[in-house]
C-alpha cells in the first residue's frame, strides 16, 4: 500500500505540472477563466514539478544500489515474463587459507553457505500479491522454503527487494548453514563451536541477466558475504586441528587456488566452484557462475 500511494503521488504531481503549464501556454484554447490567474497556475506548476523532482531524487537515493535493476523490471513488454530470484549467503572462514566444503551435487568444493529460508505463513499474502511461486525444479537437499523462487510480475520486484532488505519473516544469520554443513556432519565439534561471531562484509546483486546454467532463464541473484571472526581459543584450536586432519569433506584453499578453480592436496587435484571467488572481493561477476 505504501508503494502504491507513492506511485499515485508521482502521477498526481506530474499531471499537475503538465496541466498548469498547458492551461497557460495553449492560447488557442481561449479559456476565459485563466485570465488573471496565470501567475497562480505558474506557481502551482512549478511547485508540482519541484515536488516531483524531489520525489525522484529521494527514490534514486533510496534505491541507488539497485536502481538499474528496478528500472529494467518496469519494462511493460516483459512484465509477466517469469523471473527467477535467488537470495544466498556465503561464509568466509579464513585461517590464512579459506575453508571450503565438498558439494556432491556439482562435484566441487564450495564455500559454507546456502539459500536463505523464509516463513511461508507470514509471507503468504506478500508472495500471493507478487505472484511468487517456488522453484521446485532445482534439486537440493532440505530445499523447502528456500528463497529460490519465481516472480511472475516483474513490476513487483521492488516489493520483494524491499521486503528482503527489511529482514522480516526470513532467515537473518548464517548459523543454520554453518551448523548443517560443519557441526551436524561432525567436521567440527559442537563442543568447540556452540556459536559463531560474524560480520557482514558486502552484498552482491547480479542484476537481471540470462542464466547460462538454466537454459538462459532470466534471473536475478543476490549474495550476502559474511566473515566468521573473533575466534575464541576453542574456535582456534578446532580450526587448527581441522587443518592437519585428513578429511576429504573439506579443503583449505589459498586465494590463488580459488582464482584458478582447483586445488592440489597430496598430489590429487580437486575442483573449486567459481562462487568461492566471491569470498575474495566484491568485484567478481557471479552472473557467470
Amino acid at each position: 500500500m505504501e508503494n502504491k500511494n507513492r506511485y499515485i503521488g508521482y502521477i498526481a504531481k506530474f499531471l499537475g505540472f503538465i496541466l498548469c503549464f498547458a492551461l497557460i501556454y495553449f492560447k488557442d484554447l481561449n479559456l476565459q477563466f485563466i485570465n488573471g490567474i496565470e501567475n497562480d497556475l505558474r506557481f502551482a506548476g512549478i511547485t508540482s514539478g519541484s515536488l516531483l523532482l524531489l520525489d525522484l531524487i529521494i527514490f534514486i537515493l533510496e534505491n541507488r544500489k539497485r536502481l538499474k535493476t528496478i528500472l529494467i523490471s518496469f519494462n511493460p513488454f516483459k512484465r509477466f515474463k517469469k523471473l527467477r530470484l535467488s537470495f544466498s549467503y556465503l561464509l568466509k572462514i579464513e585461517k590464512e587459507d579459506y575453508l571450503l566444503v565438498y558439494n556432491e551435487l556439482n562435484n566441487r568444493y564450495v564455500p559454507v553457505g546456502g539459500v536463505y529460508k523464509y516463513d511461508p505463513k507470514e509471507t503468504y499474502k506478500l508472495f500471493e500479491k507478487c505472484r511468487i511461486e517456488r522453484d521446485t525444479k532445482t534439486i537440493v537437499t532440505n530445499g523447502e522454503y528456500d528463497l529460490r523462487i519465481f516472480l511472475n510480475d516483474r513490476f513487483k520486484l521492488k516489493n520483494i527487494l524491499d521486503w528482503f532488505d527489511k529482514f522480516e519473516n526470513r532467515e537473518l544469520d548464517p548459523w543454520r548453514e554453518f551448523n548443517e554443513e560443519l557441526i551436524s556432519t561432525g567436521i567440527l565439534s559442537k563442543d568447540h563451536f556452540q556459536y559463531i561471531n560474524y560480520t557482514k562484509m558486502f552484498e552482491i546483486n547480479t542484476g537481471i541477466h540470462k542464466d547460462n546454467y538454466r537454459d538462459n532463464q532470466d534471473s536475478l541473484k543476490i549474495y550476502t558475504i559474511f566473515k566468521v571472526d573473533d575466534y575464541n581459543s576453542s574456535h582456534n584450536q578446532a580450526l587448527e586441528l581441522l587443518k592437519v586432519k585428513h578429511d576429504n569433506r573439506v579443503i583449505w584453499a589459498s586465494a590463488e587456488d580459488i582464482r584458478n578453480e582447483f586445488c592440489i592436496v597430496n598430489g590429487k587435484e580437486f575442483k573449486i566452484s567459481p562462487t568461492a571467488k566471491l569470498l575474495l572481493n566484491r568485484y567478481e561477476d557471479p552472473k557467470e557462475f
